[in-house]
Formats: structure tokens, sequence, C-alpha cells
């Protein structure tokens, strides 16, 4: 090929590629070109794509501190709500063969728990004002529902449960979320559960049975008889059943469907609030 004077396929491929470079930029320098592909205009598109978990991270003390506070927040709000079913007052009713009656209404507590969660859609909007927030659809609204019907059923007997034990059992039964989570994460999310896990959900599953079993001993303690306290300690871990799905649930939400937590929190009760005045009547 050479002695005639045409040229090979392999000499054609590298005219092309001569041809290409000559096309091309001149080269930039290395800082400039780290400058240009860090540039907010390069990687605003890329963080829009990947969504909030390109976000800046929370630091992990942010993280106990919230989950010291949930666990302060949840023991004053057993002790709050005890404190009111225990609390006497003449009413309209006759209990017992008197007026003076204990303030027994759970369907109170679980309105006043639905109107503070609906203020959370305060805070969604005053978060979102600058238009960075996500916006939930007309079908993300409909699915919470789901959820907020849930958690009537969950929040009703777990406060009448709350009616026949104390507030420390009833604190440390509620634990058995964790044992009924795992199962249904297992089931319905298709985690895998780790050894360490098995034991954690083991130690807890123990230690339910242990209170279960101090409740029950502890009659002379309070005013229930032992049949209350077990009807009460059996609704108990009716409504962390009840919980755990709709714990799934809302991860599925947040995870698929990108919810905010204030969202979340703040449909529910509105949701839960539509739901009340339905069932009241």
């Amino acid at each position: 090929r050479l002695r005639t004077g045409r040229p090979s396929g392999g000499h054609q491929r590298l005219q092309r590629g001569l041809a290409a470079m000559a096309e091309q930029k001149p080269e930039q320098n290395p800082e400039v070109a780290l400058r240009e592909s860090n540039s907010p205009s390069r990687l605003e598109p890329l963080v829009a794509q990947a969504g909030p978990a390109v976000e800046s991270r929370s630091p992990q003390w942010l993280g106990v501190a919230w989950g010291g506070a949930m666990l302060l927040t949840g023991t004053f709000c057993t002790i709050s709500a005890k404190i009111m079913f225990e609390t006497k007052a003449e009413g309209l009713e006759e209990c017992g063969g008197s007026m003076y009656c204990k303030f027994n209404k759970p369907w109170f507590s679980v309105i006043v728990m639905k109107c503070a969660m609906t203020c959370c859609l305060l805070l969604h909007y005053a978060a979102s004002r600058g238009g960075g927030g996500p916006r939930a659809s007309a079908g993300t609204l409909l699915k919470i529902s789901l959820p907020s019907f849930l958690d009537l059923p969950n929040v009703l007997i777990s406060n009448v449960g709350l009616l026949w034990v104390s507030p420390s059992i009833y604190q440390m039964t509620r634990g058995s979320v964790v044992i009924f989570s795992a199962i249904l994460s297992v089931q319905l999310l298709r985690r895998r559960l780790f050894c360490y896990q098995y034991w954690a959900v083991g130690l807890v599953t123990m230690a339910v049975v242990l209170v279960g079993i101090a409740g029950v001993l502890a009659t002379g303690a309070g005013s229930s008889t032992v049949t209350q306290i077990i009807v009460g300690l059996l609704l108990i871990l009716l409504s962390q059943v009840v919980l755990a799905y709709q714990i799934v649930v809302e991860e599925r939400m947040m995870t698929e469907d990108h919810v905010t937590p204030f969202q979340l929190a703040g449909y529910e009760g509105l949701w839960g609030l539509l739901f009340f005045v339905v069932l009241t009547p």
C-alpha cells in the first residue's frame, strides 16, 4: 500500500484523530479547569438531579440531640396524659354513683395531638417560602391519608391501655415497636437484618416480657385489677403493631415520594382532623 501511495486504514484513522484534535479548544490550565468543573453553574444541575441526598449533612451530635429530645418529650407526653386521665372533677355524667369522675377521655388527647401536628404545615411553608422545598402532588397528599388513618387507632388504643397501666409500664411496653418494625421491614421493605440486630430485637423482646410480668404482679400499686392490666398491656402491644406498619409506610413515602418530615406530620394531622370529624358522631 505504501508503494502505491494509498494510505492504510491505520493511517486514515490517525489523520482523522489529528483533525479532530485540531478542532478542539486549546488545553486549559489544570487549575482553571478544576475551578470551572466545581463552579456552581456546573454543580446545580447535578444537585437538582441527585436531590436532598447531596445536601450538607447535619453533624452527628445533632442527631443525638434530636433522639434525646424525642425521649424526653415522649416521656413528658405519657406522664401528662396519665395525669389528665387521673384528674377528677365535677362532670355531666355519673360514674360509680357520683358526678365527681375521672377525665377518662382518650379521644380528647387524640384531637389535641392532631391539631398540634397540623401546625407543622406552618413550619413547612415557612421553610419553603423561597421555593427550594419540595412540593407535594395531589397523589402524594392522598397517600398521606393512609398513615394518618393508621395513626388514629394507634393513639386511641394506646391511650385506652394507658388508663389501666402505670406510665412507666406503658412507656417501656411501647418499646415493642422495635420488634414489629423489624419484622415488617423485612417482609415489606425487603430489608436485611444483621446478626447484632437480631440480638438487639431478642433483648427487646425479653425486656418487654419482663415489663409485662412486672406490671401484672404490681397490682397493688394502683386501682386497676389484674384483668384490666392484662387488657391494657395487650392494647398497648396491638397499638405498636399498627404503629410499626405506619412507620414502614412513612419511611417508604419519605424515600420514594420525597416527602419532608414537616409535610408528613402536618398533612397527617390535617387528615386526622378530617377523619375525626367523620368518626366522632
